[in-house]
């Protein structure tokens, strides 16, 4: 399903949500992006990874946005697979743009986000723009799950940093992707989890530079299956396993044991 070509041809922001199974939660937050304060042009691109029928997405299309919408199936399941397929669509179909944004389909980014990620990374000289991700928990949960990454993860002062974290809310220069030199998520982390990790340290190795805007709040809606205890520690056993992986792929000292010896100090 392709948008207007007018819109197509001429859009300066292209938001792009890989999707799986949370129909209910991708209409929220194609609300909320239909809520953009953004004056210039943006387009929305959404790639099912799970769609039972590949000629319609399975949501209601916002009226504010049926004019600037596409949409596309991808059978080849991973978060890799469908984040580098979204990119590909970007370069081929936007020729205007001049950022890709990523939000996942459980959050819902403020009215002003576009707008603050897109001035940020005007502002400074960037092709990467990091945003935070603030987690909505239940009033009663585990003591663990309300210190942890689901409650809000690593916030940082707004301007050039030396990374970002994560890809629920990021802004990437389209030119820099165009010189990337191969696809930004490798598909063989994209089961275990650490294909974003490994983008950004291989957007470094090619001289990427960071930005961070910390007004351009996302919020996360996070199922109550994830905030018991044991799964909080699953999900920090995994992030260390994988970031461990890719640190030996870049000769880096594993990040997660340097941050508990920062922590001892």
């Amino acid at each position: 399903m392709a948008s207007d070509e007018a819109a197509r041809t001429s859009c300066d922001v292209v938001v792009c949500i890989p999707t799986y199974r949370r129909p209910a939660s991708l209409a929220l937050l194609l609300k909320s992006v239909e809520a953009q304060s953004y004056l210039k042009v943006f387009c929305v691109v959404v790639a099912d990874n799970d769609s039972e029928n590949p000629s319609v997405p399975g949501v209601d299309i916002p009226p504010g946005l049926k004019s600037r919408f596409h949409w596309f199936p991808v059978e080849e399941r991973g978060v890799s697979v469908i984040r580098d397929r979204l990119v590909k669509y970007t370069l081929d179909n936007f020729p205007s743009a001049v950022w890709l944004a990523f939000v996942d389909d459980d959050e819902r980014p403020i009215a002003e986000w576009l707008d603050l990620m897109v001035a940020t990374g005007n502002r400074y000289p960037s092709d990467i723009v990091g945003g935070p991700v603030i987690g909505r928990l239940p009033s009663k949960v585990p003591f663990l799950a309300r210190y942890s990454l689901y409650s809000s993860r690593r916030r940082q002062v707004t301007g050039p940093v030396e990374m970002v974290n994560g890809t629920g809310n990021i802004l990437v220069s389209v030119d820099f992707l165009r010189r990337l030199g191969r696809d930004p998520f490798l598909p063989e982390l994209g089961r275990t989890g650490g294909e974003d990790y490994e983008f950004f340290l291989y957007a470094k190795s090619r001289g990427a530079r960071f930005v961070w805007c910390d007004e351009a709040i996302v919020e996360e809606e996070v199922e109550p299956s994830r905030l018991h205890s044991i799964s909080v520690l699953k999900r920090y056993l995994a992030i260390s396993a994988y970031q461990a992986r890719v640190d030996k792929r870049y000769n880096r000292f594993p990040q997660m044991l340097m941050i508990l010896l920062m922590r001892t100090k």
